[in-house]
């Protein structure tokens, strides 16, 4: 880092210039090293399979992946409770409130309703995100779709019924 200052003799002119420097290696190298670490941490959150989203204490979305977009729409900005079930108010076994109330992850068994309006059966996983006092200013929330293996658990138990009811004595 340069700065420059001129020097002026009694007259008021310019007679030599000053020039202070200052190297500022580590703060660049550190600031690389923050921007590649962000656009990593950005990939990752991106690029993740499950559904993400972040959400304040007023349930509204601060910031969601691309699989959650594409699967729910752009909901920044919005209640998690509209994009994901399509309600008009919290969800009365809602995991994120829990984990704000305790600080606590937590996880739960949901059925989603996708943007084109079709069941998404998932296991949802929340923890909180503190800032550097440690409080609490909003929570994670990842979501696994598990609606292939739920659509399967159901096939098998129908199959056994079916099994029961043609061979009853085994």
């Amino acid at each position: 880092l340069v700065r420059t200052r001129p020097l002026r003799n009694s007259s008021g002119e310019v007679v030599a210039v000053m020039k202070l420097f200052a190297d500022i290696t580590p703060q660049k190298e550190l600031s690389n090293r923050l921007h590649d670490t962000l656009v990593r941490f950005h990939n990752l959150f991106d690029n993740s399979p499950s559904f993400i989203s972040v959400q304040d204490r007023s349930f509204q979305i601060v910031a969601s992946n691309r699989q959650f977009n594409e699967s729910f729409g752009d909901g920044v900005g919005r209640h998690c409770y509209e994009i994901y079930k399509k309600r008009q108010g919290r969800c009365p076994q809602c995991p994120v409130a829990e984990t704000f109330a305790d600080g606590q992850q937590h996880t739960s068994e949901e059925v989603l309703v996708d943007i084109r309006g079709r069941p998404v059966h998932v296991l949802v996983y929340t923890a909180p995100v503190r800032d550097a006092a440690g409080e609490i200013t909003s929570v994670i929330e990842m979501s696994t779709d598990v609606t292939e293996i739920h659509t399967l658990q159901n096939r098998l138990a129908e199959l056994w019924s079916l099994f029961d009811f043609l061979m009853p004595e085994f």
